[in-house]
């Protein structure tokens, strides 16, 4: 049953491609609400704990001392979810579930297209790239950074709130489920596929207070990246835009 729900509902209900309406939505949402453009999507991780597998159980055993897998969730404003990558043990960063997913090549075929206008919003767990914007490291006080930072913060709430009612919902995504890996992924992937379901028919969204899983900033993984010229590139979008924030 699970092999079969995965392989209709998931196609056709969770899409990483926007049209053009939603898009410009999404951006005008953003704008309005916490005066940063641009923005199309947020992206998090989020730990769903299962027993300890019969095979390399030290990737799955994560920071926080359980066995997991670390899903990824790209959201857009509307609380739809537009990729979910649950294919990544626990003990893997936010950062490289990211650069080894489809959604991480999508946006950069995107940007290699022509869109220099689009991105998401990460939290530090994640490195910057002209498609992903993710929050100053130690702003001054009452600094252009600072205040990007709070705006940014506001804005990307969203997806923590996405997370905290896909679990709500499907209370087993809060349980240690008691399966093999291969099929904790579908388990994750069909209810993604349901809270969109829900969300499309206007169901009720059960939220409960939400926990921030943000992750410390991996001081390897930023240093490959601030020698890419992609990084350049990201950290240069966000100065302009911190730059001519207005609240």
């Amino acid at each position: 049953m699970i092999n079969a729900l995965e392989n209709v509902l998931c196609p056709k209900w969770i899409k990483l491609k926007m049209s053009e309406e939603d898009s410009r939505k999404s951006k005008l949402h953003f704008v309005e609400k916490f005066s940063i453009p641009g923005v199309i999507g947020c992206i998090d991780g989020t730990h769903v704990a299962l027993i300890k597998p019969f095979e390399n159980e030290h990737l799955f055993f994560n920071r926080k001392g359980f066995f997991s897998i670390n899903a990824m969730i790209i959201c857009d404003f509307d609380m739809i979810i537009r990729a979910v990558d649950a294919t990544r043990p626990g003990a893997s960063h936010d950062a490289f579930v990211f650069s080894m997913s489809s959604a991480k090549h999508y946006y950069l075929s995107q940007y290699e297209a022509g869109d220099r206008g689009s991105w998401l919003l990460g939290d530090s767990g994640f490195g910057i790239e002209p498609f992903l914007l993710i929050p100053y490291r130690k702003p001054g006080p009452r600094s252009a950074e600072h205040r990007f930072n709070q705006q940014h913060a506001k804005a990307r709430n969203i997806v923590e709130r996405v997370i905290g009612v896909l679990k709500s919902r499907f209370r087993c995504l809060k349980t240690t489920l008691p399966y093999t890996p291969q099929k904790v992924v579908k388990i994750i992937n069909v209810c993604c596929a349901l809270h969109n379901i829900c969300r499309s028919n206007q169901i009720d969204d059960i939220e409960t207070e939400t926990v921030l899983e943000n992750n410390p900033i991996d001081e390897e993984i930023a240093e490959n990246e601030e020698n890419s010229s992609l990084y350049s590139v990201g950290r240069n979008i966000r100065d302009s835009i911190a730059r001519n924030l207005i609240l």
